[in-house]
């Protein structure tokens, strides 16, 4: 598989992926990862009490939202299917 998005929620277990660096950012890595939660804003919520900055509301069509943690690391929350 070449460098770019990793579909999500293929199969069960942990996903993961690798991207490029965007046009214009500093080039340095970062952790991406995504997490499964049965409440996205409640999570937002336990995050933000903690020191994350939520970057994408909860988009409820989808089951999805983006937080940073407190040392810049992108974290995905996806909507448990069951």
């Amino acid at each position: 598989m070449g460098l770019g998005r990793h579909p999500h929620r293929q199969r069960a277990g942990a996903q993961g992926g690798m991207s490029r660096a965007p046009e214009g950012s500093d080039g340095q890595g970062r952790s991406f990862f995504y997490v499964e939660v049965d409440d996205l804003k409640a999570t937002l919520a336990r995050g933000e009490a903690m020191g994350a900055q939520t970057v994408v509301e909860p988009w409820e069509e989808i089951g999805l939202a983006i937080m940073l943690d407190p040392e810049g690391n992108r974290v995905g929350l996806l909507r448990s299917r069951g």
